[in-house]
Formats: structure tokens, sequence, C-alpha cells
């Protein structure tokens, strides 16, 4: 038992269960050299549970090591199968909250892409804050009122008020939670306006062992009550929560509270983090064990063996697993990142029209919710290999 504090809660009853030693700290940024790839600087992940809200973290994580410039590359624009969930998205959150003629804040907003949906059809005003954001000619509008704020969102920016904040895939990457939806709360002030949060659901992982949905610079991971607990502790009530994109995401809406104090009940823990949390361990040993048996059965074959998603989920992959020498190539949509490497393993990122003449024996797919749009692809090309989901070793 570590006394390690609970960012979530503050409490010092903190359980290690999971750890990975010499990670690369960063999955996301764009590296132009196998040479840098290789040498890319290196965290340790030891995820704690916290007994009392079961939030999860990484007790190891230093915040000193994280990098959000122009060099980090998390877009999902090019994929059909995420444009259609995100432009869905944007359409209820505007229905459901009259957001027409209002004004909007993103943060962690990226290049924009959901703000831009949200302003475009409501006609709303929007202001987007990232440290990484760049502006991308395929979504630069001059007919739409959005601006951008290159650095992150802080009490700094109280002077920036809205009717509707969102923010999609942000807070996992933020250490100190609680002190962040507190300082959300306070800049909020007197006004009412309603928050939505995304984040990545870790229950799931936890009940199928996804080892790689564990790296460096998310330092936080959220199920529903623990995600809960954070907003109803820190001056918010919750209006609303749901899962979406086959339960990979915990969507939360919630509206501030009359004052800003903590409430005296909040949510608990739903479901049983211990159990979930010591059988982590063991589902995580067989699928790297079987992953192993598999990989070093193609190599002896000689198979030709990709993986396809080169984003956080495939650095993992390939950096938890003994991959050199066996997978040369990790396919990926975003043109952006065609010709550059896997930060940690080294592989190249190619993209899919490369497939005609890597052939591949073995695709394996890093997030099954892309097979039918991967497969699709391949099918396109005439290119028929075995298909394996980084869920699933063998057919």
């Amino acid at each position: 038992m570590k006394k390690d504090l609970c960012p979530n809660c503050l409490h010092h009853d903190v359980d290690v269960f999971y750890s990975a030693k010499n990670t690369p700290v960063n999955s996301m940024i764009q590296v132009s050299s196998k040479a840098e790839a290789l040498e890319f600087p290196q965290g340790n992940i030891h995820l704690g549970s916290c007994s009392a809200c079961g939030f999860i973290f990484n007790t190891a994580f230093d915040p000193r090591l994280a990098e959000y410039s122009e060099r980090y590359e998390s877009t999902q624009r090019h994929s059909g199968t995420f444009s259609k969930f995100n432009k869905a998205l944007s359409e209820k959150l505007i229905e459901k909250h009259d957001l027409f003629n209002k004004k909007i804040i993103e943060i962690g907003c990226g290049e924009g892409e959901f703000l831009y949906l949200l302003c475009q059809s409501g006609n709303n005003e929007g202001v987007g804050f990232d440290p990484a954001h760049r502006e991308s000619v395929s979504t630069s509008n001059d007919c739409v009122d959005v601006s951008f704020v290159s650095d992150y969102f802080s009490e700094r920016y109280a002077q920036y008020q809205a009717d509707f904040y969102v923010c999609k895939m942000t807070l996992e990457h933020i250490q100190d939670v609680a002190k962040f939806v507190s300082m959300l709360r306070e800049t909020i002030g007197e006004n009412d306006p309603t928050v939505f949060f995304q984040v990545p659901n870790f229950e799931v992982s936890l009940k199928t062992g996804a080892f790689w949905d564990v790296y460096y610079e998310h330092c936080s991971y959220f199920t529903s009550m623990s995600l809960k607990r954070c907003f109803e502790s820190n001056g918010f009530t919750i209006t609303d929560h749901w899962t979406s994109f086959e339960d990979q995401y915990l969507m939360l809406e919630a509206v501030p509270l009359n004052n800003s104090t903590r409430v005296d009940n909040p949510s608990t823990n739903s479901i049983d983090s211990t159990g979930l949390t010591s059988s982590f361990k063991s589902l995580t040993g067989g699928l790297r064990e079987a992953w192993s048996r598999k990989l070093s059965s193609d190599k002896r074959l000689g198979n030709e063996t990709v993986i396809w998603g080169s984003s956080s989920k495939g650095v993992s992959f390939l950096t938890t697993l003994e991959t050199r020498g066996v997978i040369e190539y990790a396919v990926d949509i975003n043109p952006n990142k065609r010709g550059m490497f896997i930060p940690g393993s080294g592989q190249k990122i190619v993209g899919p029209q490369d497939m005609r003449e890597v052939r591949p024996d073995t695709v394996i797919i890093m997030n099954p919710v892309y097979t039918e749009e991967i497969r699709n692809t391949l099918m396109e090309m005439e290119l028929f290999p075995t298909i394996l989901s980084v869920e699933h070793p063998l057919t």
C-alpha cells in the first residue's frame, strides 16, 4: 500500500496495481527519424487506485515531461467513422441545449474540429483553448465566429465566459483533476452554463485487460462514478451522463451549484474497483503472453504483420511488447503522420495506400470500432490479409 495522495478526493489510501517502466512520455508527438524515436524520452507508469473514490492515476507521473506543442498530432478527422460520431454528437448537444446564437468555450480544442461543428450549425460564437493548437486549412472558415488561444485554460482567462463549456479527451491529461474542476467552477462565477466533458472509459479497459489503453500522457483514468464524484465534490451538479462510441467514452454534463463548496455526500464508487484492478494485472499478463506467442510465430513463419493505428493505443502496444524485428510498419489514415516514426519502438508510420507494396499477411487493428472502415479500405485495394482486433490475438 502506497501513501500517495489521490488527486480526485485527496485521500491517502492508494494501492498500486499495475506498472510499466521505460514508456515513451508522449504518444502523439511527431517524430521524424527512427534514431529520434528510439531515443525518445521515457518515464514510468505505476497505476494506483484510490480505495475511497475509485479514481485511478499514475502515481509516478512527472508533468515536467509532458509536451503539448505544435508537434502534437491528435486529429481524428480523417476517419469517416470518427467524423460521423463527432457530427452526431455536435448535433445532439445543439438540439439538447438549444445552442443557437450562444457563446461556447472548448477546453483542449486541438485543431478545433468539434468547436467548428458546434458554431457552424448553431451560429454560435466559439473560443478554443489548447497549447498545441495550430490552424488547419481544412477547418478554417472565415464565415464562422471562432477564435483560439494557444494556451492552457486557467483562471487567467476568467474574462472569457460562455453559455456552454466543452472539454473532450483532455481531463485524462490533467494530473490535479479536482483542482482543475474546482478552478473551472470558480472561473464560471455567478453564471449558469452547462459543462460537457468526454473522457476515456477506463472501466471497460479494466474489464478486458487492455494494457494498450495505458500510456504516459494519460495520468488520470476514470470510471463513471469517479468522474461524477470529481464534479460533485467541486461545485457541480450532474445533470446527465452516458457512454458512447461502443462504451469507449464517458460523457458527463453538469451545472454549477449556487456555491462552490464541496458536497458532503458525493457519489460513491458503484463498481468493485478492488476486484477489477486485481484482475487487470492477470488479464494483461495473459494478453501480453498471447500476443508475444502470436508475434513470435509470425516472425518464425516470415509473415508480414502491421498494426493499423499509430496513436496512443498503437504506441502502447508496440512499446509494451517486444515488436522490433517483428512489426516494421504502423498504418495510419492521417496523412500528416505518414513518414514519421513510433516513439520508443521506432516503427515507420505509413499510409493505407502503402499497403499495396507491403502486402501484409496480418493486420492488427488497434481500435475495433474502426474494423469495418479498415476492412473496406483493404478490400478496395484488393488486399485480404488476416484481420485481428487488438483484443483478440487469435482468429
